[in-house]
């Protein structure tokens, strides 16, 4: 087995490529970092290699960077793989599974999850702006501290005022608010566009963790890699049932030049 089979990244391609670009041979080579990814496609581009692409996180490409527009360059449907992933139907299947089909768990996952993405998506914007300016008000995946955002599962909302009202503050500080405020309403984009992927996926691990402890029948969980591991055994199967319709589009769209090579 190639290192690259070792990711959790390279399973999610390749039950993509399995649903979606069937009866084909494809090498998945996993290379790290968006850079190496483009200087891996610019070779396909310049040398005019067949039957080869390229597939790199969406990021805020398109917002505060130029997307390329090539369909040998695959962009992720919302900022990485991780968001596409991690659907509403594939975190409640896993609860279905830890807490023996709780009514209680999944009413408690819905209103939270509800709450926390609206939370992000707006402490994501306003980050944008900031950043957009040369400024930032938190690091982008920091979990907690002065310039991250802590995730309290046993709070009502998954994301406390309380917590983000520290950003609020150094926000208003700012001299240039208005034109941040400008800018925030100017940034569109659905919550998985917008919220970092590792977070939103560190998120979902820590909320599947307690609800797990709080309703299941032993109150017992599972470590973050074996909850990711079932995940997956789940997906590879049938990725086609958990991924949100938007997305199942978006690959359809993106893979079928394969198709009729």
């Amino acid at each position: 087995m190639e290192d690259s089979e070792q990711t959790f990244d390279y399973h999610f391609y390749s039950a993509l490529f399995k649903k979606y670009i069937p009866n084909k041979n494809i090498k998945i080579k996993v290379i790290g970092s968006c850079v190496e990814v483009l200087d891996l496609y610019y070779k396909i581009a310049d040398n005019n290699i067949n039957n080869s692409f390229a597939i790199i996180d969406r990021d805020y490409d398109g917002i505060i960077s130029s997307r390329i527009k090539d369909y040998r360059l695959l962009y992720t449907y919302g900022y990485s793989w991780e968001n596409d992933f991690w659907s509403l139907k594939i975190c409640t299947t896993l609860i279905n599974v830890f807490t023996m089909n709780s009514v209680h768990a999944l009413a408690e996952f819905y209103k939270k999850i509800s709450y926390a993405e609206r939370r992000l998506s707006f402490a994501h914007r306003a980050n944008l702006s900031f950043r957009i300016n040369g400024m930032s008000l938190f690091y982008l995946g920091k979990k907690g501290g002065d310039d991250g955002i802590s995730i309290h599962p046993s709070s009502k909302t998954l994301v406390t005022k309380k917590e983000l009202s520290k950003f609020i503050a150094k926000a208003r500080s700012t001299d240039n608010l208005n034109e941040i405020k400008k800018q925030m309403i100017a940034i569109s984009g659905s919550s998985c566009r917008l919220i970092q992927g590792h977070y939103w996926e560190f998120l979902i691990l820590q909320f599947i963790n307690a609800l797990s402890k709080k309703h299941s029948i032993t109150r017992t969980t599972a470590p973050h890699e074996t909850i990711k591991a079932m995940a997956f055994s789940y997906f590879s199967a049938a990725p086609e049932s958990f991924l949100h319709e938007e997305v199942k589009n978006h690959y359809e769209c993106a893979f079928e030049p394969f198709i009729r090579n």
